[in-house]
């Protein structure tokens, strides 16, 4: 067990009502391991989201939740990071 201790400078976020919990735990993982290798970034959960929902990037749709690997695909697969900071 190992806790990297610059994980915790950035705060864990509250997803309220929405049925993110995918995006905000697969954003999460990825700030973490940045954060093992000394890169502090606070990364977009609504982005990942979305990305996580190919079906819903170009028409609305009300299906609820969201996958961790869409999402890790999706930004794996563009020619450039792509995930954002949050303030972005």
């Amino acid at each position: 067990f190992h806790i990297v201790h610059s994980a915790f400078n950035i705060p864990v976020k509250d997803q309220e009502g929405r049925a993110t919990c995918a995006a905000f735990t697969g954003v999460r993982a990825i700030e973490t391991i940045l954060a093992q290798n000394n890169e502090e970034r606070d990364l977009s959960e609504e982005y990942f989201y979305w990305a996580s929902k190919p079906e819903c990037q170009k028409n609305a749709c009300t299906k609820k939740g969201s996958w961790v690997t869409r999402g890790y695909d999706y930004s794996r697969n563009r020619p450039v990071v792509d995930i954002p900071v949050e303030k972005t």
